[in-house]
């Protein structure tokens, strides 16, 4: 797909599916709320005949493919390859998905919880990078009228991990979940999205220079050795427990330029988290962003 096909595509419809809808219509100009940021008056416009975008507040404007890039933090080559596998997925979260356990998504909306950004402050996860990846949602489980709240971590096929201090759970399908990086040779591997988010913040980056992969269970690892064949390199920065060990494994066996960056850099801590809670410290021997 080139820039020319993709940009045919309606900004209007590409939200929509997104699950973003306008707060103001007017005969040339749909109004919304930013898609990146928190706001609560609308900065954001699409003149629905020219199919073109204008951000008021940060005086920015483009095509379609411009959007998908910045929302994507990648490059125009990134944000085609987005359109063409049809991966594009800036907050598509689906209202009213349900769940084997029963639970049931009431509303989504950006981070802004002040219970969710403390806990997020506990494991030492910034708020300026959770903002990127995490949602918050609200819901109910197993027919209860007791309303809940966690934050949400999306998957590849739409499905949700939920977390918040006093429980995990997820919204089905269970999947891995892919992020664009600047640059495709090699491919970041972490097991849970706490552990991504640590290495955002150790290596002080909102946007990872490699591609990388949150497994959100190491049982999804068949699915993910397939993918790695594409890549020069692996890093791996999974737990450093059985399962973790079990999983390295399989890639070391499957791809023959692998390194455990969890042996480099927490070799005395479960995972990646645990030892960003602990140290905060910084080094300089992987190159992250």
């Amino acid at each position: 797909m080139n820039c020319a096909k993709a940009n045919e595509i309606s900004i209007v419809d590409y939200l929509s599916t997104s699950g973003i809808s306008p707060k103001r219509k007017y005969t040339n100009y749909w109004w919304y709320l930013a898609p990146h940021r928190q706001e609560n008056n609308p900065s954001f416009k699409v003149n629905i005949k020219t199919n073109r975008w204008y951000d008021v507040a940060e005086d920015t404007k483009g095509s379609l493919v411009d959007l998908v890039a910045a929302l994507h933090h990648t490059n125009i080559s990134g944000a085609l390859r987005l359109l063409s596998r049809n991966e594009i997925k800036p907050f598509p979260f689906d209202k009213q998905k349900s769940t084997c356990s029963g639970i049931v998504i009431q509303n989504i909306q950006p981070l802004q919880n002040r219970a969710l950004i403390q806990y997020l402050d506990e494991r030492c996860i910034s708020f300026r990078v959770a903002q990127y990846y995490l949602k918050e949602v609200y819901y109910t489980s197993n027919g209860s009228q007791n309303n809940y709240f966690s934050l949400a971590f999306e998957n590849d096929r739409k499905g949700l991990a939920l977390r918040n201090q006093y429980s995990k759970t997820a919204v089905s399908p269970a999947y891995f979940t892919t992020i664009t990086g600047k640059d495709h040779c090699q491919i970041n591997i972490f097991e849970g999205v706490f552990d991504y988010l640590s290495a955002l913040v150790y290596f002080n980056v909102t946007v990872p220079k490699f591609d990388c992969l949150v497994l959100n269970s190491t049982s999804h690892i068949n699915r993910v050795l397939p993918m790695l064949d594409q890549y020069k390199k692996v890093n791996l920065f999974l737990d450093n427990d059985k399962a973790g060990n079990q999983t390295k494994g399989r890639v070391k066996q499957a791809h023959d330029n692998v390194t455990d960056y969890s042996k480099k850099i927490y070799p005395n801590h479960k995972d990646f988290n645990a030892f960003l809670m602990e140290s905060k410290k910084k080094v300089n021997s992987y190159k992250f962003n």
